[in-house]
């Protein structure tokens, strides 16, 4: 996997990769964590903490990975993002998400701490988007439906371990 992408995996990583896949073997295990390795650690940057990648279990690695996408972008924006699209029973589209997170107080308090330093049509910043999304590519997937009228492109979680694991972290103290 990592050679179709021109990447080489460091030998301490290759000791994490290979004793996470040993603990749990299945195909899905190994290709989430394959694609969260490659979400993780752009090849110009230095070696990040691996921790999530001692995770027993799927969820466990989902939840893992989320922490640390958390603790780059805030609680409070992968919280709003990430449990609107659990709850959207078809997913959401990109501007529908930049809607709910432009129409949450708590985002944009967190977002802009100081109003005064805030845009004057207070919308959430579309760059802050693009890098959460790129960030957390491995775990959506996108949907297309189509009408005699648009098409619409609509965001989910690739498979049921993740929407479980948002579930877990961010839709059970509602």
């Amino acid at each position: 996997w990592l050679a179709s992408v021109y990447r080489e995996l460091p030998q301490d990583h290759a000791q994490v990769a290979f004793e996470a896949v040993m603990a749990c073997p299945t195909p899905l295990y190994c290709r989430l964590a394959f694609d969260l390795h490659l979400a993780n650690r752009p090849s110009f940057a230095p070696s990040p903490d691996l921790e999530f990648m001692h995770a027993p279990t799927v969820a466990s690695l989902v939840v893992g990975f989320l922490h640390t996408v958390v603790e780059e972008f805030g609680f409070e924006v992968v919280s709003v993002t990430l449990g609107s699209m659990a709850v959207a029973r078809h997913g959401l589209s990109h501007p529908e998400l930049e809607d709910v997170l432009t129409s949450d107080d708590s985002v944009l308090a967190a977002t802009f701490p100081n109003p005064a330093s805030a845009p004057t049509p207070f919308r959430f910043p579309t760059a802050i988007c693009v890098r959460l999304f790129a960030r957390v590519a491995p775990l959506i997937t996108s949907s297309h439906t189509y009408s005699a009228y648009s098409t619409h492109t609509a965001l989910q979680f690739s498979q049921r371990e993740v929407h479980a694991g948002v579930q877990e972290l961010f839709l059970t103290n509602l």
